[in-house]
């Protein structure tokens, strides 16, 4: 039987990072429970992107941040909000403090200190992306949209 799928809710433009880039770390202030480890997640595009994220993280996700001239509601047009673009392994997570795992001052580029570090890996973009109602914390994916998330995997397998 496969289990129920979670999903985890990620502010845009921090979503487009780990779909397009090179993000493989999502910093959070709560670790990752540890059943969740080895198991594969939906990540999620809120609905509230990040306009005060750095210009690294709207470039690397492919995005142009707010220029101060265009209005928000048009970028908020063009951006991918309230669906499932992805879904990603939970290889693992550490606190930034966890020498052992976290060498120097920081594991990854883009690890934040202060925090926990949820390792993600084999991160498999979706073609199309789901609409969805997100939620906060690791939540349990609706039936009909995990279908649908699934139904995309097994047939880009």
């Amino acid at each position: 039987m496969v289990s129920e799928m979670r999903a985890l809710s990620i502010q845009p433009p921090w979503i487009g990072t780990i779909v397009y880039s090179d993000k493989r770390v999502e910093n959070r202030t709560w670790p990752a429970p540890d059943w969740i480890t080895g198991q594969c997640i939906a990540l999620h595009a809120s609905k509230g992107p990040d306009w005060d994220a750095p210009a690294r993280a709207w470039t690397a996700s492919g995005l142009t941040p707010y220029d101060g001239i265009t209005p928000r509601k048009a970028w908020t047009a063009s951006l991918t909000l309230g669906a499932v673009m992805a879904v990603a392994e939970i290889s693992g997570c550490h606190h930034s403090s966890n020498a052992s795992e976290c060498p120097g001052p920081k594991c990854s580029p883009w690890a934040a200190i202060g925090q926990y570090h949820w390792q993600l890996a084999n991160v498999r973009p979706l073609a199309e992306p789901v609409s969805c109602k997100g939620a906060l914390s690791l939540w349990r994916l609706p039936e009909d949209v995990e279908k649908l998330v699934r139904a995309q995997l097994d047939t880009s397998a």
